[in-house]
């Protein structure tokens, strides 16, 4: 467990609008794509935030969406919130963010995304796996570089990496005094 603290137990059922956005990293242990992204970053495969009491906004494979917190609260994944310590105004400005990339492509036809430069940026997953940032779509986002840019633009933090993966991102946010571990859901078994 990072930081050797106990693990705390998060509570879905008590959530306040006030507590968003959070940051949520997430370890899916039975998806193959999501275990061979985990066994590359040796740690979390993905990262999303929490949007509002019942929505995680996630940037998945079709793009970014809102996704209902049930689909994510399954006993094989594994996920991790931490609250970024914002002004009122930085807090309502990253909620603003979230908000408008949503309804940039929610509803809309599959092709919407392409003729928007909005979805995901597989390239730079591929960029990820074999080493070299470099190797991306300058117009897409992976989950990573997401809120990574929200971090820099709302927090006025710069993470190690212009492009982190999930596991490197989560080593940043753990280890600063700016985020608030805020507990986890159906985390692995102690060994």
């Amino acid at each position: 467990m990072p930081n050797n603290r106990p693990v705390k137990a998060f509570d879905l059922e008590n959530i306040k609008k006030k507590d968003c956005p959070m940051i949520v990293f997430c370890r899916d242990r039975k998806n193959l794509i999501s275990r061979l992204i985990s066994n590359f970053t040796h740690g979390h495969n993905h990262v999303m935030e929490l949007w509002s009491p019942q929505y995680f906004a996630s940037q998945n494979f079709n793009g970014y969406s809102r996704v209902a917190i049930n689909k994510y609260n399954k006993k094989h994944i594994h996920l991790m919130f931490y609250k970024p310590k914002l002004s009122i105004k930085d807090r309502k400005l990253w909620l603003q963010e979230i908000s408008k990339a949503i309804k940039a492509i929610e509803n809309k036809p599959w092709y919407h995304r392409i003729i928007n430069r909005q979805g995901y940026d597989y390239l730079g997953i591929l960029g990820q796996l074999i080493g070299i940032d470099q190797i991306n779509n300058p117009w897409k986002e992976y989950c990573s570089e997401d809120v990574t840019g929200k971090i820099r633009r709302r927090m006025k933090l710069n993470p190690v990496q212009a492009k982190p993966n999930p596991q490197e991102l989560f080593v940043f946010v753990d280890g600063h005094p700016d985020f608030e571990y805020m507990g986890e859901l159906n985390p692995p078994a102690k060994t």
